[in-house]
């Protein structure tokens, strides 16, 4: 589902998407450019450590967000774990 509405955005906008398997992408391809990650976070692929090593106050870990030492937000944690079973 997110693939698609993502392609619709970027066809509306005269540009093409490359679509690719987060299990069949390298952090040196993910760093090369801008980079969209639709997907679930109980794989832990390259994304979400990519993710905890670009931000400084945000983390990703056992499915929460954790925010911390951040200029203008206080400290806290957000569950990312949906109640649904088939989605994240």
């Amino acid at each position: 589902m997110a693939t698609q509405q993502f392609q619709q955005l970027f066809q509306k906008h005269n540009h093409s998407l490359p679509i690719r398997f987060s299990t069949r992408i390298s952090i040196s391809e993910i760093k090369e450019g801008n980079a969209v990650y639709a997907g679930p976070l109980k794989n832990k692929n390259s994304f979400l450590h990519f993710f905890n090593q670009a931000h400084p106050h945000l983390n990703i870990k056992d499915h929460n967000l954790y925010i911390s030492k951040h200029s203008t937000r206080k400290d806290s944690v957000i569950n990312l774990q949906s109640k649904m079973v088939d989605e994240e």
